[in-house]
């Protein structure tokens, strides 16, 4: 089931629509906005809804949460390019 979220993005806008539908996709996302949506009904003391969560946690953390998550995927691709250094091994090594 995708969720259609139409509101603009209050930090700039660096999110945009397609970008948005992707999140959604994200089982990690959802996992967030899940939270989200508890603490924030929780708050109002009612059910706010997946939709209105979902508008929340974008409005307020897609951004930094796509930062990070880009951040963290760049560090796993530079691990993996990075070349093995050779282990220096003593002498005494090499005998058993």
């Amino acid at each position: 089931m995708r969720y259609n979220i139409n509101n603009s993005i209050k930090k700039g806008g660096e999110v945009n629509q397609q970008e948005k539908d992707s999140l959604l996709q994200d089982p990690a996302v959802r996992e967030e906005i899940d939270r989200h949506k508890w603490f924030e009904s929780e708050r109002a003391g009612y059910d706010i809804g997946f939709e209105k969560a979902a508008q929340d946690w974008i409005n307020q953390f897609a951004q930094d949460w796509l930062a990070r998550r880009r951040a963290q995927n760049s560090e796993m691709a530079q691990a993996q390019l990075k070349p093995l250094k050779p282990r220096k091994r003593s002498a005494k090594s090499y005998l058993f």
